[in-house]
C-alpha cells in the first residue's frame, strides 16, 4: 500500500482478492482513487472494513437469518 509515495506494509497476513465488477464501476473506482491520490487497494480494504462493520479485531455473531441458513444446509 502506498503512503505518501512510499510502500506501506500490512500489520497482518494478507490474501489476494480477485473479482469481476462492471466496467463503469471500475472506471469510477480508478478515477476516484487517482483524483484523491490513494491506491485502489487502500480504498478497497477500507470500503470492505466499513461495510463489514469496523475493525478486524471485532468478531460479531451471525444474524439469526445467517444461522438459519447454516442449519438448513446441515452444518452446525
Amino acid at each position: 500500500m502506498r503512503n505518501n509515495g512510499t510502500v506501506r506494509r500490512f500489520d497482518e497476513p494478507v490474501a489476494q482478492l480477485s473479482t469481476r465488477i462492471p466496467k463503469d464501476l471500475h472506471r469510477r473506482l480508478k478515477l476516484h482513487c487517482v483524483t484523491r491520490e490513494i491506491a485502489v487497494q487502500d480504498f478497497v480494504v477500507e470500503a470492505i472494513r466499513e461495510k463489514l462493520g469496523g475493525s478486524r479485531s471485532k468478531r460479531r455473531r451471525p444474524r439469526t437469518a445467517d444461522r438459519s441458513l447454516v442449519y438448513a444446509s446441515g452444518r452446525t
